[in-house]
């Protein structure tokens, strides 16, 4: 019997939730993180840089945990870096072109950044000429920092699933996320892919 490659994220994680799903202590990490996800336990800013729902969609699902959990453990244990870019303002919806490059227009130095909306890969882009400091705190409470050369990240505003946002780190090693609602761009680079998969 032929099975079909799948073509997006999306399918790519309910394939790999699927084969979890005879695997007990998984699905019991997915239903607790789903569960958390749903009483808003992680901060809701932090989850719509990973993930933001359309408004009006019915909750989190084990394709949402799945997603989340694999990239909110690669940000505990360092794998993956954060750095957060101030704008003067929130991004409008993808028709709003000429709002969202006004805002980009105005990012701090070294950043850059180009909107085009529409339904392509990615929203646009963010770059920076400088090396510039990522970093957060980790799990164990220590802080992990590192100089990110010069570079050019995908840019996804607004709503998305988590399957987008891992597909980004697996395939393109980054993603810069404009969510509704914030002022701030969050750029996540990946420093260390062993255990980033996206099967």
């Amino acid at each position: 019997m032929l099975t079909r490659t799948p073509r997006t994220g999306h399918e790519v994680a309910v394939r790999a939730v699927n084969d979890l799903m005879g695997d007990v202590p998984w699905m019991s990490l997915l239903a607790d993180v789903v569960n958390k996800l749903r009483l808003g336990y992680y901060r809701s800013g932090w989850v719509d840089v990973i993930l933001q729902h359309w408004e009006g969609d019915a909750g989190y699902d084990l394709y949402d945990a799945y997603c989340f959990a694999q990239i909110h453990s690669a940000v505990l244990s360092g794998r993956i870096l954060v750095a957060e870019v101030e704008t003067c303002g929130t991004p409008a919806d993808d028709k709003q072109v000429t709002r969202n490059n006004a805002i980009l227009r105005r990012l701090p130095k070294p950043f850059t950044g180009k909107f085009k909306g529409g339904v392509s890969d990615e929203d646009g882009w963010i770059a920076w000429n400088h090396a510039t400091i990522f970093g957060q705190e980790i799990g164990n409470g220590s802080k992990k920092r590192d100089l990110i050369g010069p570079s050019r990240l995908p840019l996804e505003v607004g709503y998305t699933t988590g399957s987008r946002t891992l597909l980004h780190l697996a395939m393109e090693r980054g993603v810069a996320r404009w969510p509704y609602g914030s002022s701030r761009i969050y750029l996540l680079k990946v420093v260390d892919c062993r255990y980033l998969s996206f099967q």
